[in-house]
């Protein structure tokens, strides 16, 4: 965590916190180190989220079982963001939902993927 945090200092020091991709890779960075709070700040400092950003922080909150925390960010994503999620956001909400026994809205889920965003399971 402690050398996360000096990549992050030196980010800023150097004005790449701007930067989208610099960004998701932050987000996971800190969840990987197991840092959902840092995780979650730098995803809200990021102006312009895409998929990878989005899915960083689910996946983040999948891995340290904090699937409703995972399903709330996927549900975000999808209402309030015209950013569409794509085959590994999906794996990373279903894993999430699986690990945290959230079983119906993973159902729920899996039905959206395939009815909604015409994505099929391979």
């Amino acid at each position: 965590l402690e050398q996360a945090e000096c990549f992050h200092s030196y980010v800023i020091k150097y004005g790449f916190d701007s930067n989208q991709f610099i960004g998701a890779s932050l987000v996971e960075l800190y969840s990987r180190c197991g840092s959902l709070g840092n995780a979650s700040k730098v995803f809200d400092e990021i102006s312009l989220k895409d998929t990878v950003v989005w899915t960083s922080l689910i996946t983040g909150y999948g891995i340290h079982g904090k699937g409703a925390k995972a399903l709330e960010t996927f549900n975000h994503m999808v209402k309030s963001s015209e950013v569409k999620p794509n085959e590994v956001t999906f794996l990373s909400i279903l894993s999430a939902c699986s690990h945290s026994g959230l079983i119906h809205d993973g159902l729920r889920i899996f039905e959206l993927m395939v009815s909604d965003y015409r994505l099929v399971p391979n």
